[in-house]
């Protein structure tokens, strides 16, 4: 069977990763991908109807889930090495997963560690939840990605914003996430499909990691679905319009990106020549770009285009952290009795007294005093900030 010894991978973690390789192996049945999915939720796989599947956890999670529990969903994986390590494809495993909840985000771990342990070439493509799942869900995703990126090289990050904020406010739900795993699967797909092309001139996970060396990248994804008969125009504008792209300029502003495309055996060199000049003109002139192509048999409709951009990631998305101080705090010129002069430690807001933590509680008194304050606020007591002689 081609999938025992399938040279490309995709290996779906959690609700959503599974929910795209199961998009996979529907929507391209015919490329022999081996197409995994691993999850907590038994009855989620069953679901899938997908010939391998892998129920994490199983002997004491029971199928039902890790809650949301990210070490217990990484403790869970852990304990599949050996079914992990049957789904890893030997030219190259697209790993899927969504960050933020417990299986995908631990298991996504858990992978990468065994997947860099192995030496198996793999690519990790995940995405952050959307604004309304929340802020805590946004933290733990946040938390997952960095040590994922700590763990392998070529992790690519998607924000799930940049789907739905494309979107018609009035698209029914259902609609809309089944729109995200749809993208995601032909994005996972053509990927595949260009690792397994004859190439023409070839793309390899080198570039990929050259794309991502200069530290966290805020990436996009763009695929078209290569309608027949599609002249170069058109398939840059239906790739202009790829939701996860993040709308047309979502290519004018890359710093770098990695373009992609495959085609059947009748692919010309005119219009592989054609297509490239066209893509070539939607970016910034001094923008690096990575260019493959190739043709693959089973590709019988016109040619597809993969994209993925990069710019670095300023962290203007993320939730913003306590600031304890201000952002120019003033250095004091205090004097040691030597006459060395001291910096001034940076003053906290303290000035008002307040019960913090303990507003809303009985105070705790003794006499007069309350002390849920801090004494120095409860008595006055003015702190030395080291400017004076």
């Amino acid at each position: 069977m081609a999938n025992e010894t399938a040279s490309v991978a995709v290996l779906g973690l959690g609700h959503g990763g599974s929910r795209v390789a199961a998009g996979v192996f529907e929507a391209f049945p015919g490329d022999g991908f081996r197409v995994t999915a691993a999850d907590t939720d038994q009855r989620a796989l069953d679901s899938l109807g997908l010939p391998n599947t892998i129920v994490l956890g199983a002997g004491w999670a029971k199928g039902q889930g890790c809650g949301g529990d990210v070490k217990r969903g990484e403790r869970a994986a852990t304990g599949c090495r050996s079914e992990f390590e049957e789904a890893f494809g030997s030219t190259l495993t697209v790993v899927v997963a969504g960050l933020g909840g417990g299986a995908g985000s631990g298991a996504a771990i858990a992978v990468a560690r065994l997947a860099r342990e192995l030496g198996r070439p793999t690519v990790f493509l995940v995405t952050l939840p959307i604004a309304m799942e929340g802020r805590a869900r946004r933290l733990q995703a946040e938390e997952s990605l960095r040590e994922l990126r700590e763990t392998v090289d070529t992790v690519i990050a998607v924000a799930s914003d940049n789907l739905f904020s494309a979107l018609a406010a009035d698209t029914p739900a259902p609609l809309a996430f089944a729109t995200a795993n749809r993208v995601l699967a032909e994005t996972v797909a053509v990927w595949g499909r260009i690792f397994l092309a004859q190439p023409l001139f070839p793309i390899d996970l080198a570039a990929v990691r050259s794309l991502l060396a200069t530290g966290p990248m805020d990436c996009r994804v763009g695929v078209t679905q290569g309608a027949e008969g599609a002249t170069p125009d058109q398939l840059v504008d239906e790739l202009k319009r790829s939701p996860f792209l993040g709308g047309p300029d979502g290519m004018a502003d890359a710093e770098a990106a990695l373009v992609g495309v495959v085609g059947g055996p009748g692919l010309s060199m005119g219009q592989l020549n054609e297509l490239m000049g066209r893509l070539d003109a939607c970016f910034s002139p001094n923008a690096r770009l990575f260019k493959g192509g190739g043709t693959l048999a089973t590709v019988t409709t016109g040619p597809q285009v993969l994209v993925l951009t990069c710019r670095r990631d300023t962290g203007a998305n993320r939730p913003r952290q306590l600031e304890l101080f201000a952002e120019s705090p003033v250095i004091s010129h205090g004097k040691r009795g030597n006459g060395a002069v001291l910096p001034k430690q940076e003053e906290f807001g303290l000035v008002e007294p307040s019960l913090g933590v303990f507003a809303g509680s009985d105070p705790t008194k003794v006499g007069t005093e309350n002390l849920d304050i801090p004494t120095f606020q409860r008595r006055g007591i003015r702190i030395d900030l080291g400017t004076e002689e």
